[in-house]
């Protein structure tokens, strides 16, 4: 019985490299993307406490120079935190492309799977029906066969 060799492997193959490839670089941009979003909360509550801080020392006192440092703080920090929302928008939105690709990907390899199971179900219908066709061929001939004489 002859069997089914597929013509697509290599493609199907290649399809599953893809489709992993762009699985990988998805995750590496969610990774980075909830790196930057960790950053962010880490300024922000780095800067929450340096305020509570100001506010606390001004109650006690504070030189001017003191006042200076905690201000030129602030402001770093508030840039540090700007630079990272204006990042955590772009990750976001590379993350979204990488999701799109990998999509497409799966959506790429599953047609080829597709046509590869439409193949191999004509093949085997094509297959089954030759075997039916010698079945029939078979009982024809036992059927229709001419009695034997009886030699006496």
């Amino acid at each position: 019985m002859p069997r089914y060799q597929s013509r697509l492997g290599t493609v199907i193959f290649y399809r599953k490299h893809l489709e992993e490839e762009a699985r990988i670089a998805f995750v590496r941009a969610k990774g980075a993307l909830s790196a930057e979003e960790d950053r962010l909360c880490h300024l922000m509550g780095q800067l929450e406490r340096v305020l509570s801080g100001f506010s606390a020392r001004q109650l006690q006192g504070m030189t001017a120079e003191e006042v200076d440092i905690y201000h030129q703080f602030i402001k770093r920090q508030n840039n540090s935190i700007d630079d990272c929302k204006k990042a955590i928008i772009l990750l976001a939105q590379q993350a979204e492309e990488k999701r799109e690709a990998l999509m497409r990907a799966v959506q790429d390899k599953k047609a080829i799977e597709k046509v590869e199971e439409i193949r191999k179900e004509a093949f085997i219908k094509e297959l089954d029906k030759k075997e039916q066709n010698l079945m029939d061929e078979i009982g024809g001939r036992q059927h229709w066969r001419p009695p034997r004489r009886k030699e006496r």
